[in-house]
């Protein structure tokens, strides 16, 4: 037994940062540019922070974080002084913004980026170095990529238990480098302070104005977290990627032929399923060639079983304590402690297969369609970045499949062509849609924005009677 299985049943828990300052003080742990700090370095600003914010334990402190070192430092000192830390997304409009910090009561923080002196009042009691893993820790706003984004929390005991079972699958260590290449404000950003405090790992900050490509450049980065998207780029750029030593894939529905590249290209890929409600990862691939896409085995620290109905149960100690419902979380979780994800998938032993959504399921004539089937196929067309199946409302079928793509040459002949050799005839959309240019504010895609925008398209074009 480590130190770290007594994560599941103490109350409280020196902070890594801390004890990696004092096991291995001169680790680097965040590097930015010519920017360095060791552990010594870093615990000695979070220090003196968490000093200066005079913060009541149980506070709700509502930012926007940025990806600078300042940001790491402020949730480790909002950590330590037992404050809640209620990350919002810079890409919000300022409305939104203060419907979220009204939403939990929260106090909002404008300088977050300031510069810690790493100097301590000794005027003032010195903040704990201690954590306390019970009770709210982390608020954070779901994607909402199909509904509203609900404001999900959880407590420290959680985002250590995810980073301790992540770190079992993927190796992390002293001198390895995970590459902050997803925004904090999501979970799968915020999880990767976790996973390098734990290890003695080091966080790399992209340098302001450096494309992801320039930053998985960096020989300093062995670990990357990227959706969709952002693995194409890197692909693209021909990138020598070689000193990689994890991909950490995941965010939406993943085509098969996209991995099987990225392994061509020698990119060791790690595709995984999570959730915010889970505090990240729930199941991550091997690295083994036998792995596909969309499938993973069950991490430590988390319980999952399938529905009669095929759907995705999920439970355990990183699971989140509810959502922020009327000042306080408010579990939806049934009698047994088991949550919902609206996923559907297959167990094979302990290997996820995640095979599309239960909110996404349309009927067609009176056949179920379901977007993530049609999804992949078009994926596997060449040049196409992104898509997404929307039903449509049709007349005489109830729902139609149209299909919203982002390539650079959008040719609706030929994708429909290679969508009749891949899919059954009722499958292949009505019509193609090019993607659109508007922002839409989430690392995946929209299917509320998404769908508003086929349907002004279906009726501008006269495909839909609305």
């Amino acid at each position: 037994m480590t130190a770290f299985d007594h994560l599941t049943t103490a109350e409280s828990f020196e902070c890594p940062v801390k004890t990696c300052s004092i096991a291995n003080p001169n680790a680097v742990a965040v590097r930015s540019g010519d920017k360095v700090l060791t552990y010594k370095q870093l615990d000695e600003l979070i220090q003196a922070r968490a000093a200066s914010l005079a913060i009541k334990a149980g506070e709700r402190v509502c930012f926007q974080p940025t990806q600078t070192v300042e940001q790491i430092v402020l949730y480790w000192a909002l950590f330590r002084s037992q404050a809640v830390a209620c990350p919002i997304s810079t890409r919000e409009p300022a409305d939104v913004v203060t419907a979220r910090v009204q939403h939990v009561s929260g106090l909002w923080l404008p300088d977050i980026d300031r510069e810690s002196t790493g100097e301590i009042d000794n005027s003032q009691p010195p903040p704990k170095s201690r954590l306390r893993l019970n009770g709210a820790s982390t608020i954070i706003f779901s994607s909402g990529s199909t509904a509203d984004p609900k404001a999900v929390v959880h407590d420290l005991r959680a985002h250590l238990l995810s980073a301790l079972g992540s770190n079992e699958n993927i190796r992390l260590e002293p001198g390895d480098g995970w590459l902050l290449s997803l925004p904090t404000y999501h979970v799968g950003g915020l999880a990767i302070l976790f996973r390098c405090a734990i290890a003695g790992a080091c966080v790399v900050v992209p340098t302001e104005g450096s494309s992801l490509v320039q930053s998985v450049a960096n020989s300093s980065v062995t670990h990357i977290s990227v959706v969709t998207t952002q693995l194409l780029r890197i692909l693209a750029s021909g990138l020598d990627a070689t000193h990689l030593k994890a991909v950490l894939l995941g965010g939406s529905a993943i085509p098969d032929e996209l991995v099987q590249r990225a392994r061509q290209e020698k990119l060791p890929i790690r595709t995984t399923y999570g959730m915010t409600e889970m505090a990240s990862q729930i199941a991550t691939s091997k690295e083994t060639p036998g792995d596909v896409a969309n499938a993973g085995e069950i991490l430590r620290f988390r319980r999952l079983s399938i529905a009669e109905s095929g759907e995705i149960l999920v439970a355990g100690p990183t699971l989140c304590l509810g959502y922020w419902e009327q000042g306080q979380p408010e579990s939806h979780c049934d009698a047994d402690g088991w949550f919902r994800t609206g996923d559907i998938g297959v167990l094979d032993g302990s290997i996820l297969h995640v095979t599309g959504r239960v909110d996404n399921m349309f009927i067609s004539g009176g056949e179920n369609i379901h977007p993530e089937e049609i999804e992949n196929s078009l994926l596997s067309f060449p040049g196409i970045r992104q898509a997404v199946v929307i039903p449509l409302t049709h007349p005489e079928f109830g729902f139609r499949p149209i299909a919203v793509v982002d390539i650079d040459d959008l040719d609706q002949e030929k994708i429909s062509q290679h969508l009749r050799s891949e899919l059954q005839a009722f499958k292949v959309p009505d019509a193609i849609f090019p993607w659109p240019d508007a922002d839409q504010r989430g690392l995946k895609p929209n299917r509320q924005f998404l769908s508003k925008y086929v349907a002004n398209l279906a009726r501008d074009q006269g495909l839909s009677p609305g």
